[in-house]
C-alpha cells in the first residue's frame, strides 16, 4: 500500500493543532505526517492500520502514533452514522524537549518495555 505524505492543517504556526472530525468516515488515505498524533474516538468503529500492523478499534478509544509512521483509520463497512474523532497534532522538534523531564521516562520507550 503506497503512502501518501499528509500535511496537518495548522490555522497558525504552533506546536499543537487540535483537529475535530464529525464525518461519514474517517480521512481514507494510508498516511504519515512530521506530527506526532492523538487520536479519541468517541464515534465510529473498524480497523486502525500502522506500520505492519492491524488492530479493530472502537468507539471511547484513544491511539498514539508517532512522528512519520505510516497509519490509517478504516471506517467499518457497517458504519452508517458517521465518525466523530479528535486529533490533537503535537509539533515533533517542540515536543521532544517536553519529553525530556523525568517524569516521561517510561513514555520514551513506550513499546519496548513492559510495564511491572
Amino acid at each position: 500500500m503506497k503512502v501518501v505524505q499528509f500535511t496537518v492543517p495548522v490555522v497558525y504556526q504552533g506546536s499543537i493543532c487540535v483537529q475535530e472530525d464529525i464525518l461519514p468516515s474517517f480521512y481514507s488515505n494510508y498516511h504519515r505526517h512530521k506530527e506526532i498524533q492523538l487520536t479519541y474516538i468517541l464515534k465510529g468503529r473498524g480497523t486502525f492500520m500502522i506500520g505492519n500492523f492491524t488492530h479493530s478499534f472502537e468507539e471511547d478509544e484513544i491511539y498514539i502514533v508517532d512522528a512519520d509512521e505510516p497509519h490509517m483509520f478504516k471506517t467499518g463497512e457497517d458504519i452508517k452514522d458517521g465518525i466523530h474523532a479528535i486529533h490533537i497534532f503535537f509539533d515533533y522538534e517542540h515536543f521532544k524537549s517536553f519529553l525530556d523531564f523525568p517524569e516521561f521516562d517510561d513514555v520514551k520507550y513506550f513499546g519496548t518495555h513492559q510495564c511491572q
